[in-house]
């Protein structure tokens, strides 16, 4: 422990010290016209005012001409009763320091070599720490995958500033975690302003993440599994140029966060506190995927709360001929979801539903417009159980738009795995399709179980000369308390 020293000030200096100490931190008396942003008592820069940085200005009391290192702590060149003002205000405070910023500046290099180590090499200096890491404008060209780190203690920010991260690889990944032992969490990134090219490169087969998350794992790269996900911001990123086909054996998700457990249950894995917001994806037969995988109706053992997508653009580019694994907007799968927001977002032309959610405890779809998919265009089925309660989702200001010939272009449509549905509110639907023949613009199959579903606001717009509403509305299944109000059929209202 650091000795103590006094000078022959002490006695009468630590007297009087003692007394206001004590009166200025019960009376928060501040000799000082602005409050200070830092601790300027924090003599001996250990982030804490103690009895250390007192020690240091009764060794140097009353003398001028001195520094901040000495004692002073208003930085008048005197060590005097000001200044033990601020050091009684700031007593036994402590703060974490601000990690610096790393900049990281384009080398040029096509290879993709010298970016890649750079940007990784400015990842591990943060080690678990956080802070910031900013990239100069200009081409990165990457042609291995970035390796993010297991539990941050705080938030490490990722700034692209608009700068271009060209992807060589044939499987092209930008960021995968780094898991080196099972059940690890990754937590606290914020990735924002990226332009992702993903130059048309695909692998021969099987799926893989663009933006973000795979995993490392040993001397491979794998869907996500066996651990933890927190606090993940991913804002204003571009992805493009990224490959898609209905009928490839190969699967680009632009954006996936992701775990899976196909283990026993008495180990758990979650992903919570995710942002996905203002990202435009081009390609891809999957936009944004945020789930979890493991044994259908039993996977208890992986858990979702707190997911949020918003003002998000995803369009596969390429029409669909056939059902494929791909969704614009997927949120759940066989994890157990709690809270979910998929809101002002567009979605276009997915291989099997635009957005589909997987009986969220607490779920909201609003704002959305979903044109041109195989099979629906918002989608509600159930995987699993709730994270809590029956389950409640609301749909709320949502267009469905049809004007290509595709299998089923559903508007909305409840899909059945062998469990019960919760409450489904749909608000203010509007339901549009060029297309004649069988189209519905509401689809509740023959074998569902739904608690309760409610539709107030349904506008209809079609070609078809009927305007009988059940020509459009098909609620089979068996529906606890049903409720359908207020709907119109290429203009005119209409009673159920």
């Amino acid at each position: 422990m650091a000795k103590l020293s006094f000078n022959k000030h002490s006695k009468y200096f630590l007297s009087i010290a003692s007394v206001l100490i004590f009166a200025l931190i019960g009376s928060y008396i501040i000799f000082s016209s602005k409050a200070e942003t830092a601790l300027s008592a924090d003599f001996n820069s250990d982030n804490t005012v103690n009895i250390y940085d007192l020690s240091i200005m009764a060794s140097n009391w009353a003398k001028t001409s001195v520094t901040h290192a000495m004692g002073d702590a208003n930085a008048d060149l005197a060590i005097n009763i000001f200044d033990l003002s601020l050091l009684a205000s700031q007593w036994g405070q402590t703060i974490t320091p601000t990690p610096p910023t790393y900049t990281i500046i384009p080398t040029g290099d096509d290879t993709g070599t010298l970016d890649a180590t750079n940007i990784q090499a400015a990842i591990d200096s943060k080690g678990t720490n956080g802070g910031e890491i900013t990239f100069a404008p200009g081409t990165y060209t990457i042609s291995s995958p970035i390796k993010l780190p297991a539990g941050n203690l705080a938030i490490l920010i990722l700034s692209g500033n608009g700068a271009i991260i060209n992807l060589v690889n044939t499987t092209p990944r930008f960021f995968v975690w780094d898991r080196t032992a099972m059940h690890q969490t990754f937590r606290k990134f914020f990735i924002e302003g990226f332009n992702v090219d993903a130059g048309n490169n695909h692998p021969a087969s099987g799926s893989w993440s663009v933006l973000g998350f795979d995993m490392k794992s040993g001397s491979g790269y794998y869907d996500a599994g066996y651990l933890n996900i927190e606090e993940i911001t991913i804002k204003d990123n571009h992805i493009y140029n990224v490959a898609t086909s209905s009928i490839s054996t190969w699967n680009a998700i632009d954006i996936h966060v992701g775990v899976s457990h196909w283990g026993d249950e008495s180990t758990e894995n979650h992903i919570n506190d995710i942002l996905v917001q203002g990202c435009r994806l081009e390609g891809g037969e999957r936009g944004v995927n945020i789930n979890g995988y493991g044994n259908i109706a039993s996977a208890t053992n992986i858990t979702l709360d707190r997911i949020f997508i918003r003002d998000c653009w995803h369009d596969t580019g390429v029409d669909p001929v056939q059902f494929g694994q791909s969704t614009n907007y997927h949120v759940g799968q066989s994890g157990k979801l709690g809270t979910v927001e998929i809101t002002n977002s567009y979605g276009a032309r997915s291989f099997d539903c635009g957005v589909e959610v997987d009986q969220a405890a607490n779920g909201l779809v609003q704002d959305v417009t979903i044109e041109n998919p195989y099979y629906n265009m918002f989608y509600y089925t159930n995987f699993n159980t709730p994270l809590s309660g029956a389950g409640k989702t609301i749909f709320n200001r949502n267009t469905a738009r049809s004007t290509i010939a595709t299998y089923g272009a559903n508007g909305f449509g409840v899909g059945y795995e062998g469990l019960g549905i919760g409450d489904i509110i749909l608000t203010d639907f509007k339901y549009a399709s060029s297309l004649t023949g069988w189209r519905t613009a509401v689809n509740i199959p023959d074998n569902s179980i739904i608690k309760s579903l409610s539709i107030n606001g349904l506008n209809i717009s079609a070609p078809n000369t009927s305007t009988t509403p059940q020509a459009y509305i098909y609620t089979g299944g068996v529906i606890q308390s049903k409720s359908i109000s207020t709907i119109t059929v290429n203009g005119s209202f209409v009673n159920y």
